[in-house]
């Protein structure tokens, strides 16, 4: 499902009641909703800029990374520091706000980072990056972790947009040939169409793989992860000290140490991990 804003909604910077309700039944249902032209282009481009250039030096190192680990896609996240971070992309505030109505409002920020898909990439594995925590039940437990992501340039077939499985998040079995043979023959893969500007929020449980890109430049694309309060903190993410703020003003839990830049952030993802945590990685 798609969701475009009114004017009276982009300047409440919330989604109105009706549309607010269509938006979790569909994360509900199918897994994923997207909510169009909520990040500023400007910070955007910026970020596209340097994503660039840091994908260049990934791709020099052969830093495949994802599931997988196989060549074409790199996990890239986006530089944690000024001017590259934006309350539009850490803290959006549709996404808060579906994130406050499905996860309730003791979540927190757990990842901030993303992934590239580069020209001549090929076939990741179908995985899901959230699990179902208890296995032993029948049915599907409610959302506990919402990823976000927003991307840098448009994105379609065309670049490589991620292949996504609708409904798969309701399904408890394991992803094998089997599985996935089955899914295919009542609710095949689709690779969504996104526009600079727009935010898809999934499911952590969604099926999903990165496909080839077609085409010649990178396509990139950002994750920020919200779990509900409950769920075991697995790391500590890292962020500028002048972040702070954006956090603070929106009410959400960064989940985070602010620290004067230059740290690393692009060879080794911008957080602390947690030992002996039995919690599954994103």
């Amino acid at each position: 499902m798609n969701i475009s804003l009114t004017s009276t909604e982009q300047s409440a910077g919330e989604l109105a009641k009706d549309k607010l309700a269509n938006a979790i039944e569909a994360i509900r249902q199918d897994g994923y909703v997207i909510i169009e032209q909520v990040v500023n282009h400007a910070i955007l481009d910026a970020l596209k800029t340097r994503m660039d250039e840091d994908s260049a030096k990934l791709t020099e190192a052969q830093k495949w990374g994802g599931a997988g680990g196989v060549q074409g896609h790199l996990q890239q996240g986006p530089p944690p520091f000024d001017p590259f971070l934006s309350p539009d992309i850490l803290v959006n505030p549709y996404a808060v706000q579906i994130s406050r109505e499905m996860l309730g409002a003791g979540f927190y920020c757990c990842f901030y980072n993303g992934n590239t898909n580069t020209p001549n990439s090929t076939f990741q594995p179908l995985h899901a990056d959230g699990v179902h925590l208890w296995g032993e039940q029948n049915r599907p437990h409610p959302a506990t972790q919402l990823i976000i992501n927003i991307f840098p340039q448009d994105t379609s077939d065309k670049n490589g947009s991620t292949q996504i499985w609708p409904g798969s998040h309701l399904d408890m079995r394991p992803v094998t040939d089997e599985t996935e043979a089955d899914r295919r023959s009542f609710s095949p893969p689709i690779q969504a169409t996104l526009q600079k500007g727009d935010i898809l929020i999934r499911d952590s449980r969604l099926w999903h793989r990165g496909v080839p890109n077609p085409s010649d430049h990178n396509r990139h694309m950002i994750a920020v992860v919200y779990n509900i309060g409950w769920l075991v903190r697995r790391r500590t993410l890292f962020f500028d000290k002048n972040s702070k703020k954006i956090f603070e003003a929106s009410g959400v839990d960064p989940n985070a140490q602010f620290l004067a830049p230059p740290f690393e952030y692009l060879f080794e993802m911008a957080c602390r991990k947690i030992k002996n945590d039995p919690m599954r990685g994103v």
